[in-house]
């Protein structure tokens, strides 16, 4: 069967790829990784999505789609050995060298988290700004200084039943006003 994929017909005919050999392809991934039948979901997810991201970047048509599959799951298994192999080359040597101090990589935070980060900290904070007096000094005993209601107490000369309803109203206003600006994005 030979499959001619345009961009206007790309996911109608992926859906048909896949779905005709998805299960052909589950078979040959398990010959695979006989030795860890757990990770054929994940192979056959990253296969799907790397067949889909493949037939939207180019206009080549493929000549066996079985044979295309079962070629782009053979490649994600091989990776999936080489990492674990090399995760296991590690885990053996630390656990080898028991007296010697190993650090990890330092993995950064992508560009596209720290503004969502920081953005979403901006907001909190000018959420926060905006409740009463009262809330914001109460909040910040309660999750700033780590106070329990008891402790809230000693120092407001409120009951903690106050205490907890003023905290749980602060909660609330902040949950709905991060619910309002999601909605508005």
């Amino acid at each position: 069967m030979r499959v001619s994929v345009t961009h206007t017909d790309l996911d109608q005919a992926f859906s048909k790829i896949w779905l005709e050999h998805k299960n052909s392809v589950r078979r040959y991934c398990l010959r695979c990784l006989s030795d860890n039948p757990d990770t054929v979901d994940d192979v056959m997810s990253i296969t799907a999505e790397k067949a889909c991201r493949f037939l939207r970047s180019t206009d080549t048509s493929i000549q066996n789609p079985l044979a295309w599959l079962c070629t782009m799951a053979r490649n994600v298994c091989t990776d999936l050995h080489r990492t674990e192999a090399r995760e296991f080359e590690l885990v053996k040597q630390v656990c080898n060298s028991p007296n010697t101090f190993f650090f990890a990589a330092n993995n950064s935070e992508p560009l596209e988290q720290a503004i969502e980060r920081e953005y979403e900290l901006s907001s909190l904070l000018s959420a926060i700004m905006k409740l009463p007096k009262r809330q914001q000094e109460l909040l910040s005993m309660r999750v700033l200084d780590g106070l329990d209601y008891q402790q809230m107490a000693l120092h407001t000369h409120m009951s903690t039943v106050n205490l907890r309803k003023i905290v749980q109203l602060a909660r609330q206003q902040l949950r709905t006003t991060r619910f309002n600006q999601a909605s508005h994005i």
